[in-house]
């Protein structure tokens, strides 16, 4: 009985532990969600300000990635391409460091694309100082789309069609995660976005002009001519009472400003959606100026616009800050209004209608043609890189050429001195349209090597004074500057130390000033003046 109890009990230990050895199986984790990461923002050119310079000195193109979601993401192992549906062509995001492929709820992730090296190479995919590289270039021309995908190559989001972006102008959703696509107001990398193009502040617009009004003008002056007329706009929902603002047609020099009359107030104020005419240049009948004031419930400016010598025209606050400016309108035919294509849209077009206090009705011709003018300048140069694979090195003297209108200008043919005595010292090649064809409101930097090929101009410039004009036909001048101890016959502007640039304090503005990299506003060889 004792032997039979004993082996009993023996079995029960046995099962017992065996039992406790049994170990219920691991649960696998959850599939990662992928499903609040979107392509929220995205740049095939970026030249202001750019997220991020590389090795070349110039803006790498970028992705920014949006979570929508409550849960951080890790993205590593996902997979970005600019040819969706090409497996081939789909690159694998880094997973060696999960810190930085992380988004956070409701945070951002910018992929730098296509950067290079400062020999040229590409920089490959990885993750860099806290920053994740693609080798993949995004371009206007020859891309549409951007994709990404989870590790299993299904696709998560896609980027609307981004085919002929202007350089410089990022495409996003209108906000964050929204379906509409939009060419953006701002580029914001790892920001809000902050909607579509618009006006300077959103509210107050110059919304339409013209500079000479003949066929059924707004305005008949006493010496029975049409005047010449700027329309605002008010974008916002409440009230704007434009008094003691400021207007002019030379931004950037404040003695030509204007102030806005503050004797009537019902004049004066734009209702919401509303519009108020501005009648600039009128006349009396003995040919005297009509001087600035409000007169009949009308509000005049004593400032007549000028297809030929104006460009622009710029509305203030009280304190003189720029609330809002027109595109170029120099070129401006007779009896053509220049204005936004729609109500505060961020185009400028000429209208095909002009429609003074009415709502804007879209384009009827061709955007505005500039003119191209000498932006900036450097005649000492140590430190900043120009990338150049024809001149002794990439630091030449250099000369920033700026396109003012919207449509592109070859500046092939084109002759360019720095002397004033000579006019045709240099021809830039009419070959090469690919490197001297300046975009609407783009810039090109002709280097001042003495090399005499292309767009290396066969000079030097002074580094003590000099002087730089440029010209069309090679006997007129369309701008010239003297600086120093230059011949003169030029505007002067001042005389710039090694590695400071003379330019012009806003691009296309009247003023000049120097620009020292040791400041909040260094020199800037092709982006915005003043940055």
């Amino acid at each position: 009985m004792r032997k039979y109890i004993l082996t009993s009990i023996i079995i029960i230990l046995f099962l017992n532990s065996c039992v406790k050895d049994e170990q219920p199986a691991p649960i696998p984790p959850p599939p990662i969600d992928y499903s609040s990461i979107v392509i929220n923002e995205l740049i095939t050119k970026d030249t202001t300000n750019p997220y991020y310079i590389d090795g070349l000195g110039e803006g790498a193109d970028w992705i920014e990635l949006f979570n929508n979601g409550t849960s951080a993401i890790n993205i590593s192992d996902m997979w970005i391409t600019d040819l969706p549906g090409t497996e081939a062509d789909y690159i694998q995001i880094p997973n060696n460091d999960e810190a930085i492929t992380t988004i956070p709820p409701m945070g951002y992730l910018v992929l730098i694309c296509g950067a290079k090296n400062a020999d040229g190479s590409k920089i490959p995919t990885g993750i860099a100082d806290g920053k994740i590289f693609i080798e993949m270039g995004l371009s206007s021309t020859n891309d549409n789309f951007v994709a990404i995908y989870n590790p299993e190559k299904v696709e998560i989001d896609k980027s609307d069609d981004f085919n002929g972006l202007e350089d410089d102008k990022s495409f996003g959703r209108e906000t964050n995660a929204a379906e509409t696509w939009v060419v953006l107001a701002e580029k914001s990398p790892g920001a809000a976005n902050s909607g579509g193009e618009g006006s300077a502040d959103g509210t107050l617009i110059i919304n339409e002009l013209i500079t000479k009004d003949t066929t059924n003008p707004y305005y008949i002056d006493g010496l029975g001519e049409g005047a010449d007329w700027i329309e605002l706009f008010n974008n916002g929902t409440s009230a704007i009472n434009i008094s003691d603002m400021w207007i002019t047609d030379l931004p950037g020099t404040e003695a030509d400003y204007i102030q806005i009359p503050n004797t009537n107030e019902a004049v004066s104020t734009i209702p919401p959606k509303g519009y108020l005419v501005l009648i600039c240049g009128a006349k009396n009948a003995d040919g005297s100026k009509i001087p600035t004031g409000i007169v009949e419930g009308k509000l005049f400016i004593e400032m007549g616009l000028s297809s030929t010598n104006d460009n622009f025209v710029a509305i203030y606050n009280p304190e003189k800050v720029e609330l809002d400016k027109s595109d170029d309108f120099n070129e401006l035919e007779e009896d053509k209004s220049f204005g936004r294509e729609t109500d505060a849209s961020g185009t400028w077009v000429v209208q095909a209608e002009k429609s003074p206090g009415a709502a804007n009705g879209g384009g009827g011709g061709e955007p505005v043609v500039g003119n191209l003018i000498i932006n900036e300048f450097m005649c000492s140069n140590d430190t900043t890189f120009i990338p150049d694979n024809v001149g002794p090195d990439n630091y030449p003297d250099w000369i920033e050429i700026y396109n003012t209108g919207e449509t592109a200008i070859d500046i092939g043919g084109w002759y360019v001195t720095e002397s004033l005595a000579d006019p045709m010292l240099y021809q830039i090649p009419t070959n090469i349209p690919d490197q001297t064809t300046i975009p609407g409101h783009g810039y090109l930097i002709l280097k001042a090597d003495g090399v005499g090929t292309g767009i290396n101009v066969g000079f030097k410039l002074g580094s003590g004074g000099d002087d730089i004009g440029l010209s069309q036909d090679g006997v007129n001048f369309v701008d010239a500057l003297s600086y120093g101890t230059g011949a003169g016959g030029g505007f002067l502007v001042d005389t710039p130390l090694t590695d400071l640039s003379a330019g012009r304090t806003t691009d296309g503005g009247a003023t000049w000033q120097v620009f020292d990299p040791n400041t909040a506003t260094g020199p800037t060889p092709g982006s915005a003046n003043g940055n």
